[in-house]
Order: C-alpha cells, then sequence, then structure tokens
C-alpha cells in the first residue's frame, strides 16, 4: 500500500486542512495550505482565467517522486454544494522531491466574489484506476479572485485617484486606436437630480479650463454636444453673474448648420411671403414662429455690393405684424419698410436668438 501525503505550499494566503486518513487508499491530508497564483505573472496586460497551482507531495513521510494523476473540481461549500465550472485532470504529473506545479483552469465566470472550495483526488501516474479523493476540500485564498476583478468585479466604487504630475503630461491616459469609442460615461439615473455624467472643474488659478476637447485633423470636431430628444439641449453655457462670461468665441467664426438653424439667409418672394402691396415679408423659421421673445438680427444681403443701393429702407422688424391687412404675420416675425415695395429675389441675413 502506497501512503501518500499531499501537503500544499502557502504563499500569500494560508488555508489549514485537518488531517484525514484514508484506510482504503493510504492517502491522508496532514495539516498545510495552498499558493494559488495568477499565471503569467510577469505579463502586465490581459490575463485568462487560468491560476498556477504548486504543492509539496509525500509519500510514506518523505518526499514523493515520480508521475501521478491529480484531479481538481471547484465547490460552492465545503461539504456538498454544487460543482462550480468543470473538471480539470491533470495526468502524468511530474513530483520531483515532492514539489510539484499544475496549471488549473476551470473556465469563465467561476470566479464571482462568491467563496469556492477545491478538491483535490490523486492516483499512481499512468493509471485508469480510481481517484482517491483527499478530503476536506481547500478553501480557495483571495489571489485568484484576481480574475474576478478582470472580468465582472471590475474598479471598486467609489473610486477616487489623486497624483502631481507636472508639464501636459497626464494622470490617467486612454488611448483608443480602432473605430470605437475611447470613453463612454452612461448616467442610468433616472430621476430629477441634474449631476452630469461627466464634470470637469478647474480649482487652481489661471485660465486652464475645466474641460477641454480639440481635433487634430482637418473637418474634426473638438467637442460635440446633441440634444438627442425633442425639448432636449444641445449645450448650456451660464455664467456665474453678471461680470463673467456664459460663452466666449475666439480666432474663428460662428457657424450654423442643420436643416433647420438659427442663422439663415431670407429671401423675399412677392408671390408667396410678401403683402401690404410686397412692403413686408413675412419670416417662416421654426426658431422665431410664436416666439415674441426672441431676438432678429437682419443685414440686407446681395451677391453683389453694388446693387445693395436698391434695396428700399429703412427695414424694420416687427413681431405679430397685422398692420395693412398683412394677415400672414400673425404670430410671425417680419421685415418691412415704409419706403417701396421690396423686389423678388432680395435676400436678408437673419439670425434668431431664443431668449425663453
Amino acid at each position: 500500500m502506497r501512503g501518500t501525503t499531499l501537503l500544499t505550499i502557502a504563499a500569500a494566503t494560508v488555508l489549514l486542512l485537518s488531517t484525514v486518513t484514508i484506510a482504503t487508499a493510504g492517502f491522508d491530508l496532514p495539516p498545510g495550505g495552498a499558493l494559488v497564483r495568477g499565471s503569467n505573472a510577469s505579463q502586465p496586460m490581459v490575463l485568462g482565467d487560468s491560476f498556477t497551482y504548486q504543492g509539496r507531495l509525500t509519500e510514506s513521510g518523505g518526499p514523493a517522486s515520480g508521475a501521478f494523476d491529480l484531479r481538481f473540481i471547484l465547490y460552492d461549500a465545503e461539504s456538498g454544494g454544487a460543482q462550480v465550472g468543470s473538471t480539470v485532470a491533470v495526468n502524468d504529473v511530474a513530483v520531483s522531491a515532492g514539489l510539484f506545479t499544475v496549471s488549473l483552469d476551470f473556465g469563465a465566470g467561476v470566479w464571482n466574489g462568491d467563496a469556492r472550495w477545491m478538491e483535490i483526488a490523486v492516483r499512481p501516474g499512468a493509471s485508469s484506476g480510481t481517484y482517491t479523493v483527499l478530503s476536506p476540500r481547500q478553501a480557495i485564498g483571495s489571489t485568484p479572485y484576481a480574475l474576478y476583478a478582470k472580468a465582472a468585479g471590475g474598479i471598486a466604487v467609489p473610486f477616487s485617484a489623486s497624483g502631481s504630475i507636472e508639464g501636459p503630461d497626464e494622470i490617467f491616459l486612454i488611448e483608443q486606436t480602432g473605430s470605437g469609442m475611447g470613453l463612454k460615461v452612461d448616467r442610468g439615473y433616472t430621476g430629477a437630480t441634474p449631476y452630469p455624467a461627466i464634470y470637469g472643474v478647474n480649482s487652481g488659478t489661471g485660465g486652464a479650463a475645466g474641460v477641454q476637447g480639440e481635433t487634430l485633423n482637418s473637418g474634426g470636431v473638438g467637442v460635440a454636444g446633441y440634444g438627442a430628444n425633442s425639448g432636449s439641449t444641445a449645450g448650456r453655457f451660464i455664467g456665474w453673474d453678471e461680470d463673467s462670461i456664459a460663452l466666449e468665441f475666439g480666432g474663428g467664426a460662428l457657424k450654423a448648420s442643420g436643416t433647420v438653424v438659427p442663422a439663415f439667409t431670407w429671401e423675399v418672394d412677392t408671390a408667396a411671403n410678401t403683402c401690404n402691396s410686397d412692403k413686408v415679408t413675412v419670416i417662416d423659421n421654426a426658431f422665431a414662429n410664436a416666439n415674441s421673445s426672441a431676438i432678429l438680427l437682419v443685414t440686407p444681403y446681395d451677391s453683389s455690393p453694388a446693387t445693395l443701393g436698391s434695396v428700399p429702407g429703412p427695414i424694420s422688424v416687427a413681431y405679430n405684424y397685422t398692420a395693412g391687412g398683412c394677415t400672414g404675420g400673425a404670430s410671425k416675425w417680419v421685415i418691412f419698410n415704409d419706403t417701396a415695395a421690396f423686389a423678388n429675389g432680395q435676400k436678408f441675413h437673419v439670425l434668431v436668438i431664443d431668449l425663453d
């Protein structure tokens, strides 16, 4: 009869085991512990789901040598319970001076934060006989649960970090070289509390920005805001008081684009949008219609500056203009003059500022 003792070696976490003698096969399990560590520890990038298990096998009180078959099963309880993951059998494990090392992988998802116990069974190498199950099961320490952080655990929240970096270097860098997003933050809260999904603040002195975006390619966009639903606001800028600046433009023009825009060219059509002997042209714009609190900035436009003198003037802008039978001006803004009729095709540049 081969009397074999399995003694696992402790490293970061020691798992104490009691001595159990299995008379039928001569195996016993004296007190010891388990060394369980991540495989490929020298590589800082993506880990698999495997880890390295090291142990010491003794036979008849001395270090064992030769080949042994080992079987490992993971459970969710110290006794009984349900198996977790797959069964791992490693055949003909080379044991030298009692020491052996095996790589174990019970499959994805087994390290979810719940306690785990590992059952170990052994038989002589090159054998097809029955395994002898060693008892008790070994409680798994904390080290394999680094695999849980890799998958479902993620970063513990709330998370905070601080550091001191001089110059333009960053404390935290994400570089996305593919076609997807570099960073996405989804604030799924549906209540009324108006906290933002991302908040940047510059609490120091100087003119640095709380949030800055820039693009290095032609046609790119440094910062983009989208109002994805009706009634939403794509961007909002609020000054602290009358001495602060809510929005500043420098080194570039203000451009409006899209199908319905607050800055546009309005063209006089004497067959469709004029009244009061063509001295009034009624503006039809979604931002201006039924908006008595809007501000309209209007300038005459002509592709040939020499013909601008033909524009009747002076022009005026009014809201809800119904004089002279101009019923089309109800709840709309108009451009009018008291001198002469507008010519068909006369153009004006219009900017609508909404004060609501």
